[in-house]
């Protein structure tokens, strides 16, 4: 079965294994002839705990 890629999404969270994983996406972004998107992802320095009364957003407890 012949199928296209045209488009290619490089996610990292910026781990030690982050470089291997985009030389793979590289390759085969370069292999289909596709663009490679990449993007940075991260969690927030300080999450909210569900119990913050400052959530903006509905908890349980409210």
């Amino acid at each position: 079965m012949a199928y296209q890629i045209k488009s290619i999404l490089y996610a990292s969270d910026l781990t030690p294994r982050s470089p291997a994983v985009f030389r793979h996406a590289v390759g085969l972004a370069t292999r289909f002839e596709a663009k490679l998107h990449a993007m940075t992802v991260s969690l927030p320095a300080t999450a909210p705990s569900a119990s913050s009364s400052s959530a903006p957003w509905p908890t349980r407890s409210q």
